[in-house]
């Protein structure tokens, strides 16, 4: 793996606000994955509130495993739409590679027992990624049915009021 420039940074602001993200100094070990030095920069800008979204689903043990995962992957998902670098909205691939590899960081860092931990791990590294492009695919069509709407109507108050089907 190359050595990385100590020297880049990046500017990893919230898109709608506009303020900046913090990326706190916290240790997480990215063994082995090829994140970019921006990638990781968006991780660790975004670890501390995905951590806090996704806790709770993690710790409910009465919740189904592939549930679990396709709800870490939609807090991350909702978590990484606000991001922005350097002005820029970050690009799907970007999304995605953070998403897998948070996702399964979150299970490793909160979950305690490890036989448990092992058995989502595995689930995760199974159907992650697949759930990951489900949930873009669903969103690409929402977004159509909405941009059409809104281009014939109001949007959503349209819809709501003249009871529009989206």
């Amino acid at each position: 793996m190359s050595e990385k420039n100590p020297h880049v940074e990046f500017m990893i602001t919230n898109r709608i606000t506009e303020e900046p993200i913090e990326v706190h100094p916290i240790k997480i070990e990215i063994e082995e994955t090829k994140l970019t030095e921006e990638q990781e920069q968006i991780l660790k800008g975004i670890y501390g509130k995905a951590k806090n979204a996704t806790q709770v689903i993690l710790e409910d043990e009465t919740t189904d495993t592939i549930l679990k995962i396709t709800h870490v992957i939609g807090e991350i998902i909702k978590i990484l739409e606000y991001v922005k670098v350097n002005d820029k909205k970050i690009s799907g691939s970007d999304k995605k590679a953070v998403a897998l590899v948070i996702g399964k960081l979150l299970i490793n860092d909160i979950l305690k027992n490890e036989s448990v931990k092992g058995m989502i791990l595995s689930v995760y590294d199974t159907v992650a990624e697949q759930v990951l492009e489900v949930m873009v695919d669903v969103s690409r069509t929402l977004n159509t049915k909405i941009e059409k709407s809104t281009a014939t109507c109001l949007g959503w108050f349209c819809a709501i009021c003249c009871g529009l089907q989206l």
